[in-house]
């Protein structure tokens, strides 16, 4: 089960199989996704993408797919956030969400999830030009429940 199928878990969403190099858009997105969007110690991982490799993608129709890198480029002592990135992109206009992912030091998941409705299920990635911070509003203290 990849790390994609773990985080639907509550989905009928499954990763399709695929095999193939990052395409320019998933690159550029990933690139500026740690540059801007990640602690400083993620740019660890920038090195990575030369070497990166599509091996899944989600079968609902979103863009997200399933990173592979090759063990001899794993970060040593990779920051401990979860996610590694995460900023907030357009596709259509429409807002969508958009995550990088790392396990045990190697770059796994590139995530993009709509949070605006779309027509169908299927949209495109957003362009890296369209990324800015993801900003999630604090719960108001009077609203949590002890």
């Amino acid at each position: 089960m990849s790390l994609f199928d773990r985080f639907r878990r509550n989905t009928s969403a499954k990763t399709v199989d695929e095999d193939r190099p990052l395409s320019d858009t998933e690159r550029s997105l990933a690139e500026r996704l740690l540059r801007d969007f990640s602690r400083p110690e993620a740019m660890a991982f920038l090195p990575q993408l030369s070497h990166a490799r599509v091996t899944g993608r989600c079968s609902c129709g979103c863009p997200t797919v399933d990173l592979t890198v090759p063990t001899e480029f794993r970060v040593a002592n990779p920051p401990s956030d979860r996610p590694l990135a995460d900023a907030f992109g357009r596709v259509d206009g429409k807002l969508v969400g958009v995550m990088l992912f790392e396990e045990s030091g190697l770059l796994c998941l590139l995530e993009v999830y709509a949070l605006d409705k779309f027509e169908c299920n299927e949209f495109s990635m957003p362009t890296a030009v369209s990324l800015e911070p993801a900003v999630w509003s604090p719960v108001p203290t009077d609203q949590i429940r002890e």
